[in-house]
């Protein structure tokens, strides 16, 4: 590749390739973020050949058939409803059809309000956690917060692995009112903040600074070293002390990002670092979402300690000193005095919130009691009610109507769906998901019904296939 070539990534979509940095990945400048160059894996990129738009009038494979000018009327509950349809959880418009949760919302309300917090979210297999969350991240980004929500993994981002955990949000970084993720447009905004820059500034950051020094300098191969590096990425350090000395770096000196669990207390640091200068670049603080806790029972005895000696770390910043099981002074801070004299957060007034979701297993229950003996900070999530199903229905319908708004929908057809649902809900193992799924397959066999007559016959349980 040469200066200039098009290519294309995977996740971020077409681009101009700029350089290979001294770590050989590539520096790109992509098309939907045309003043923010990213660099990513040099094997993740493939030579970019823009294909010519299909005729309106030649329909692709990819093209549903049911799509009409009522999509152009009203295509986010469009996108809702196509969202639901697929199996996919939308990004938004999710409250819309949520029942039975007023006391988890107006928890998490609470939560928001407040600027800055926690909240653990218990739910079983299949009772909604992962939509709590997307609930949660929608009214954040509303409310003017930073998110990011990534999922546990025991093999990818595991949760005695805090150097991943800092990585995988990172990469989910969303802006309120921007597309796209990453951290990059949140720095830009502080580009020329002396406080932010300066290595003596009021809000300086020995781990964040050094990134807007390099910014400033416009000297590409610094500021990719510096942006891998602020990204969690594995970065020679002695290559980044040489790249700021040699663009005159003034202020302390970076530290090395460790995967080890003694060094919660350097990424506690940072993400209240975080949340500190995204309030600093207009937002209101920095919402930081996990979701699903299971499968814990594979861990072995090392890394169940391990994993909640990382949870104690962030229930340190977010919970009230007086609520926690354990005193947050005596916190490991590591061997070496550098890393002992790190503060656990930037600021006391730091706008950090958090949102576990759990799985309510007895191991996870008992080990969590070491962290908090407090339910003021719990959310306890349940199967779906049979009472709630008419009030589903009716809230999927709503947005259907929206998204299709040329499709009449009697009452009765209402009330046959709502007959129906128990019936085969009985044979789902994801009740709540597939209530969902399962109402809008009925409503699209009414809609479809006078054009394709052999969808007259609701579709059975077992032809719905659970998200």
């Amino acid at each position: 590749m040469k200066r200039g070539d098009r290519v294309v990534h995977p996740t971020w979509g077409p681009g101009e390739f700029l350089m290979l940095t001294i770590t050989g990945k590539a520096r790109v400048r992509f098309d939907d973020e045309p003043t923010l160059p990213r660099t990513v894996m040099r094997s993740e990129l493939r030579a970019f050949a823009p294909q010519p738009a299909p005729s309106a009038a030649t329909p692709t494979a990819e093209t549903p058939l049911y799509i009409s000018a009522d999509v152009e009327t009203a295509a986010e509950p469009w996108q809702v409803v196509e969202a639901l349809r697929t199996g996919v959880v939308p990004a938004r418009g999710v409250r819309e059809y949520t029942v039975g949760r007023e006391q988890s919302l107006k928890s998490l309300d609470e939560l928001l309000a407040g600027g800055s917090g926690c909240r653990v979210v218990w739910g079983d297999y299949g009772e909604g956690k992962t939509h709590f969350l997307e609930i949660a991240e929608q009214a954040a980004l509303d409310l003017g917060y930073a998110t990011a929500r990534i999922v546990l993994d025991l093999h990818e981002q595991p949760l005695h692995k805090p150097l991943r955990l800092y990585r995988a949000l990172l990469q989910r970084l969303q802006l309120p009112g921007l597309l796209g993720r990453g951290f990059e447009p949140l720095l830009e905004r502080l580009r020329d903040s002396r406080e932010h820059y300066e290595g003596n500034g009021a809000r300086a950051s020995r781990f964040l600074s050094p990134y807007l020094h390099a910014l400033r300098s416009e000297d590409e191969p610094a500021l990719a070293l510096l942006r891998d590096y602020v990204a969690g990425e594995d970065v020679p350090m002695h290559m980044v002390r040489w790249e700021l000395d040699r663009i005159g770096w003034r202020g302390q000196s970076p530290l090395t990002m460790s995967d080890f669990r003694t060094y919660g207390r350097m990424y506690s640091l940072l993400l209240s670092t975080w949340a500190c200068w995204a309030r600093d670049a207009g937002m209101k603080g920095l919402v930081l979402l996990f979701d699903e806790v299971e499968r814990v029972d594979v861990y072995d005895a090392n890394d169940y300690l391990h994993a909640f000696e990382v949870l104690k770390h962030f229930a340190a910043i977010t919970m009230e000193r007086e609520d926690l099981s354990f005193d947050p002074d005596y916190l490991y801070r590591g061997g070496q005095s550098i890393h002992r004299a790190l503060p656990l957060r930037f600021a006391d007034d730091h706008p950090l919130t958090t949102v576990f979701a759990l799985t309510p297993l007895g191991e996870i229950r008992y080990l969590f009691q070491g962290v908090t003996l407090s339910r003021r900070y719990d959310i306890e999530l349940g199967p779906l009610k049979r009472k709630w199903l008419r009030a589903l229905v009716l809230k999927v319908a709503g947005v259907y109507r929206r998204a299709y708004p040329r499709f009449e929908l009697a009452e009765e057809a209402l009330e046959g769906i709502v007959d129906v649902l128990p019936r085969e809900l009985d044979a789902s193992q994801d009740s709540f998901r597939f209530a969902v799924r399962a109402a809008v397959y009925h409503l699209d066999a009414l809609r479809l019904a006078p054009r394709f007559p052999h969808l007259n016959q609701p579709p059975r349980s077992e032809d719905i296939a659970p998200f």
